[in-house]
């Protein structure tokens, strides 16, 4: 699943839409083809729910680690630890409501503080849990 989530539930729908506007323009349609095409639907439904679903485990793990009551912004140990968790910068920087390129900066800016509690090894093998679900 190359797309983010979001990007990937919008075109699913687009499909899904598609697939129920051939069912309810043919009535009379053969019924192997019917059955794919409500094979493909629930299937699509399925992985519409699994990125949802994925998208709001994030948020919780994010919000998790990053209290945003008790902390007023973002520092350097919280990116760690969101890295260390498997989050990518990219729903970070979403997560954030920032750029890309200034979660960046911030790291790149204090790199001693970044590598100090990073964990490249923890922040693959939770990578790949998430790019496996």
């Amino acid at each position: 699943m190359s797309l983010v989530a979001g990007e990937l539930i919008s075109e699913n729908k687009k499909r899904q839409f598609e697939i129920i506007e051939i069912i309810t323009e043919n009535p009379n349609m053969n019924l192997n083809e019917l059955l794919k095409l409500q094979r493909e639907l629930k299937q699509l439904m399925n992985e519409n729910t699994r990125a949802k679903k994925l998208e709001i485990l994030k948020y919780k793990i994010a919000s998790g680690i990053w209290n945003k009551d008790k902390y007023g912004c973002i520092s350097i140990k919280t990116i760690a630890e969101m890295r260390n968790a498997g989050l990518d910068i990219a729903f970070m920087a979403k997560y954030f409501g920032i750029s890309k390129s200034s979660l960046n900066n911030c790291i790149y800016n204090d790199r001693k503080a970044y590598r100090k509690h990073f964990n490249k090894d923890l922040s693959s093998k939770n990578k790949q849990f998430w790019l496996s679900e």
